[in-house]
């Protein structure tokens, strides 16, 4: 494990193989495929950059950059592209002296180019006038904090929406004026275009003019904030048994065809607030009238929800053009109903975008969600390191083809060498490259890749092991306001199926199954579908890499590289990425938002939650089984779930908080106790994103349900519960351990 986090300290990389299968048949033996969770933004302030040109191989097939892995002859100033074996003149600034770029220890740089954007970093708040009228305040409050502390050089504009949509003009000086769109009506992007005045024979200068009529800069803060307190929640109540009319659809489709007309060439994000699903218009999730119920799974499952499919293909079709703009889309949520996060989401899964869903924009989840966000401040959250406009390109030695990528972007339709057949792609497939809107040190991709290989690849003569070679080039725009490239190369040993297990990295192996999970169930298989490929995947890899004797399920072991996975999986399986059930469709696509984006270390916390226990002689905290077994009376939980941190006090702690032994000097040691998990809340809480729901619960309370539902149900009886410590889990659930026998049953007799 610590090898593996080596790696991603170095490179933000983790394989889940870091010895590659030596042919296409040690591939197909070892189960998994070759996967990588790559941050394009790790250690995004330390990163070498290299100030020498970029020295591309020439052969117009590859394109791949000069990189530690190539061999460089100093003689005849040349170099062999490790990727396509082309020779290549070096244009080092030193002659004689290797290029930084193949130093050994610059497997990751970044490059500065000439070109910066034309325009200064933009950001469009688009605001729900629907909402009630204390939200709607709370909101505009919010809003006023974050655009006083956005660096001056950025420019804002301003949108509000509900029957119809209003384009604030900020630069006109004598009162609050709007350009008015019907929301209601469908708008084609040239129709929007000719509205703001931009028509075909507009001068330069005019357009500027126009654009500088919507967005003022930063600076001018006090006329953002007057205008943005100008705005009223709509007085003009629906008529009754109905809901607001809300032209969600319509707002965000002026919004970026805007964009796409004065902001085609910088930063640009488009914040939507929502308190309301869409109602009129296109993109509509429902209609007004309440007795019409909003979607749920079943009614998408079996094909009942009206507007589901319609509304998914509108704001598919925005988010491909966002994507292809470059511009971000940001959903941020306050409202106990759903809005239409599983359709509208799209757009953020396509750009890069956050998704922050709340019950209220009062809350202080929300309002310090909104902060974090826009922070220019924070290390690793907000936007002090994001990156923009950015293209990701894969590479690979002759052997390795990428058979796709799952995470937030769009595919570029790059045809190449490097990319798999089409019956072995994975995700978003049959590329070699991506459109990703938004990157930020919080952005992590999965690349898969299959070995083509017929036979074992010789190594070079100055080698005594054949290595893969991949290389991952992302092109962004650079916070600074300057493009850059960034190059990892990644070099792995090949190796026979049969030794490949010691290099095995299970987290990362699991991460990659659970997006791919995720990836299956947002383009529609089913939970059944979903959970018996998970067990085909499962079963087939511990007959693989099992140790036991035919007919003997007490024999059977795994090598301690992969105890864990099947235990992931489980809970994978029992999570609610896949059993939505108990969710509705927008708090699973807001889930799935993030298992696609986060690294490795939050993916396993999402699949398999940490629990930490803590007692009178341990007020430190000390990790125990997510196990029913793992309750008792004289304990507090500590459960963090990614999206919730849980305090769950046993029953003899919460009767002596009720007594208010803490508050007496001579019981300081319960008042230890007591503060401890509360300490290790605001540690978890200091740079999560988005901020987790915080629930402080006891044994036999009602939210006890929420730690309760995690746990392997070991005792799911009373009679069990008697013979054993823990709680009982009322649960149809088989536990791990019924699992586990089953699993060994079916991989022994594979």
């Amino acid at each position: 494990m610590e090898l593996f986090e080596q790696f991603e300290e170095k490179d933000g990389v983790r394989f889940n193989w870091n010895v590659f299968p030596s042919t296409a048949r040690d591939a197909k033996d070892v189960v998994l495929p070759i996967s990588c969770v790559y941050n394009p933004r790790h250690k995004a302030q330390t990163v070498p950059v290299i100030q020498d040109a970029i020295a591309v191989c020439g052969n117009k097939d590859c394109g791949s950059i000069l990189n530690p892995y190539c061999h460089v002859d100093l003689a005849s100033q040349t170099w062999t592209c490790r990727m396509c074996m082309a020779r290549n003149r070096l244009m080092s600034a030193v002659v004689g002296q290797l290029p930084p770029a193949c130093d050994p220890a610059n497997s990751t740089v970044e490059y500065n180019t000439a070109r910066t954007a034309a325009t200064p970093p933009a950001f469009l708040f688009v605001l729900d006038t629907n909402a009630e009228p204390e939200e709607l305040e709370s909101l505009k409050d919010s809003l006023a904090q974050v655009i006083d502390q956005l660096p001056e050089h950025c420019i804002v504009g301003l949108l509000s929406f509900g029957s119809s949509v209003q384009f604030y003009q900020l630069g006109y000086p004598h009162c609050l004026r709007s350009l008015v769109f019907n929301g209601a009506k469908s708008y084609g992007a040239k129709e929007i275009e000719e509205a703001f005045g931009y028509n075909g024979g507009v001068p330069g200068n005019r357009r500027m003019e126009i654009t500088n009529q919507f967005l003022i800069p930063q600076t001018e803060s006090f006329a953002i904030v007057d205008a943005l307190q100008q705005i009223k929640a709509n007085k003009i109540s629906p008529k009754e048994g109905d809901r607001f009319a809300r032209g969600t659809g319509t707002a965000i489709n002026v919004a970026l065809s805007f964009a796409e007309t004065a902001l085609n060439q910088g930063f640009v994000r488009i914040g939507v607030f929502t308190a309301g699903p869409a109602t009129i218009g296109p993109g509509k999730i429902v209609d007004m009238p309440l007795k019409e119920p909003i979607r749920g799974h079943h009614d998408i499952q079996n094909g009942s929800a009206l507007h589901h499919k319609a509304a998914a293909k509108y704001y598919g079709e925005l988010g491909t053009r966002a994507a292809a703009g470059g511009f971000a889309v940001d959903l941020i949520v306050g409202s106990y109903d759903q809005v239409g996060v599983a359709e509208i989401g799209t757009l953020s899964h396509q750009t890069g975008g956050v998704i922050i869903l709340s019950d209220s924009f009062t809350t202080s989840i929300c309002k310090e969600s909104i902060r974090r966000h826009y922070s220019f401040g924070d290390e690793n959250v907000g936007m002090a390191h994001a990156g923009a406009r950015a293209v990701v390109e894969v590479k690979t030695s002759s052997e390795l083809k990428c058979q796709g990528m799952i995470g937030h972007g769009v595919s570029l339709a790059k045809r190449s060498k490097a990319f798999a057949a089409e019956d072995k792609f994975i995700g978003i497939g049959q590329t070699c490259a991506w459109s990703l809107a938004s990157i930020s040190p919080k952005s992590n991709y999965c690349f898969y890749f299959l070995n083509t290989a017929e036979t074992p690849t010789l190594p070079p003569s100055n080698q005594t092991v054949a290595t893969g070679v991949i290389q991952i080039i992302t092109h962004y725009l650079h916070p600074s306001g300057v493009f850059r490239v960034r190059v990892s190369t990644l070099a792995r040993n090949f190796g026979p199926s049969h030794g490949l297990l010691p290099y095995f990295d299970q987290e990362a192996a699991a991460t990659a199954v659970s997006r791919e999970t995720a990836f299956r169930m947002q383009h529609g298989a089913s939970a059944d579908d979903t959970i018996r490929w998970l067990d085909t995947v499962l079963v087939k890899f511990c007959n693989k890499f099992g140790e036991f004797r035919k007919g003997d399920t007490s024999s059977f072991r795994l090598p301690p590289y992969c105890t864990m996975l099947p235990q992931f999986l489980f809970h994978l399986r029992r999570s609610q990425f896949v059993q939505t059930f108990n969710n509705s469709p927008d708090e699973t696509a807001y889930y799935w938002h993030y298992l696609l984006a986060e690294n490795v270390y939050s993916t396993i916390v999402m699949i398999n939650p940490a629990l930490l226990a803590f007692e009178l002689d341990a007020p430190e905290g000390i990790p125990v089984l997510l196990d029913s077994i793992s309750v008792t009376s004289e304990r507090i939980l500590l459960l963090d779930t990614f999206f919730h941190v849980i305090i769950f006090h046993g029953e003899t702690v919460a009767a002596w908080r009720n007594a208010g032994y803490h508050e007496q000097e001579e019981y300081g040691n319960i008042a230890e106790l007591l503060d401890a998990p509360k300490e290790e809340v605001r540690e978890l809480l200091s740079d999560r994103f988005p901020l987790p729901r915080y629930i402080n619960c006891d044994q036999g309370g009602s939210q006890a349900r929420f730690l309760l539902a995690k746990l392997n149900p070991t005792t799911q009886s009373m009679d069990m519960a008697g013979a054993a410590p823990g709680t009982v889990v009322l649960t149809d659930d088989a536990s791990l351990q019924t699992f586990m026998e089953s699993l060994c049953k079916l991989a022994m007799n594979l």
